[in-house]
């Protein structure tokens, strides 16, 4: 996400390159699409029982009741993808709290990108496991669903 936010933040500040500027904003860009992605899967479903993603694929996200999942129960279920999204938001911290001299900024970087990696990491992990668990179940609701007392439905005919 971090890596969005520099192309984001080169794009925006033309020629006159200032890495103060550059570090600022590329972390404050990362930073909200790391949370804004957290929000908009977890109240996306809460809200509307869809994401995009679902609404084009004409499938939704239900409580077992068959109401709209609550908000405690969308972040149940979505919490699988939040260590990706909060690695990102580590990195581009860290990229915010990085010095002015190189060696401090290099290592606030690299800190940061170890952080983005392993949420990554242990977000594809989790999401094997979901891929898994739902394949051999027979009501096809993997983990994360069980977790959160929800099930995805044929939103379309």
């Amino acid at each position: 996400m971090s890596v969005v936010g520099g192309m984001i933040s080169t794009a925006t500040l033309g020629n006159g390159f200032d890495f103060d500027s550059y570090r600022t904003s590329s972390g404050l860009i990362g930073l909200l699409i790391g949370i804004g992605s957290i929000v908009y899967f977890v109240w996306g479903e809460s809200a509307f029982g869809v994401t995009l993603g679902k609404l084009a694929l004409g499938i939704g996200v239900r409580s077992v009741g068959g109401a709209r999942p609550a908000l405690a129960q969308s972040f149940k279920r979505n919490a699988f993808v939040i260590p990706m999204y909060l690695g990102s938001a580590v990195s581009a911290l860290a990229m915010l709290g990085s010095g002015d001299e190189l060696v401090g900024m290099l290592n606030s970087m690299s800190l940061g990108s170890v952080a983005s990696i392993l949420g990554s990491l242990v977000t594809v992990a989790i999401s094997i496991a979901i891929i898994v668990s739902i394949s051999s179940a027979r009501d096809v609701r993997g983990f994360h669903d069980r977790m959160a007392d929800a099930v995805v439905v044929v939103t379309r005919q």
